[in-house]
């Protein structure tokens, strides 16, 4: 068998004695591999330190994903630690604690420290959302002609979340004076893009019958 690691410094390999030997604090993989076919393999890390030795700040992080569209569920992204080149093991080294991960805004994911590794250090996410399955009513879809503009109000939910108007959208009115379809134009803003149009009716007022006698 063949034996490598990845830092000497750290783990040094003794071949004449097949054994491994602790020189100092630190982490490091181990490889043991087969001479006549060094494609079976297989690694260890190895880890030399006490308890909450090393911070977890120091170590490289990576997010599989940095953005998320709003789907109402919880998003998790995967996480990979990495110390020195050589990559953590979760449960072992850290472990994971997701927050503010299913509504529009910013996910956090809080990676804690384990075993020589201590303190924690949080990254972010970013849950957009689009309009396309935001639902908008218009409060009354029939109004009455009286030759000025009408402006009906609206409710705007995502899920089941009421958005805020001039803080999640802004609102604009087009053809509502004249009888016939108006149109609403909801524009995402802040957490929000896109946009979602809605109609509502003008009719003629009923003509005023005087009395008959």
């Amino acid at each position: 068998h063949i034996i490598e690691s990845s830092d000497e410094s750290i783990v040094e390999v003794d071949m004449k004695q097949r054994k491994l030997i602790m020189k100092k604090t630190g982490i490091a993989t181990v490889t043991f591999s087969v001479e006549y076919n060094p494609t079976v393999k297989k690694q260890f890390i190895i880890r030399v330190g006490e308890d909450g030795q090393f911070d977890i700040n120091d170590c490289d992080i990576t997010l599989s994903n940095t953005s998320y569209e709003y789907n109402g569920r919880a998003h998790k992204p995967g996480v990979t630690v990495t110390y020195q080149g050589n990559t953590l093991v979760s449960g072992k080294d850290y472990e994971l604690q997701y927050s503010d991960n299913t509504k529009v805004g910013t996910g956090k994911i809080t990676i804690n420290g384990l075993g020589i590794f201590g303190q924690s250090v949080t990254k972010e996410f970013a849950i957009t959302a689009g309009f396309s399955d935001a639902t908008v009513e218009v409060q009354n879809k029939k109004l009455v002609y009286n030759a000025k503009a009408q402006e009906p109000p609206v409710t705007v939910k995502l899920g089941s979340e009421e958005l805020e108007e001039n803080v999640d959208y802004t609102v604009c009115y087009s053809d509502n004076i004249e009888v016939g379809t108006a149109t609403v134009t909801i524009t995402g803003i802040g957490k929000y893009n896109g946009t979602h149009t809605s109609k509502f009716e003008i009719v003629k007022a009923d003509p005023d019958i005087g009395e008959v006698t």
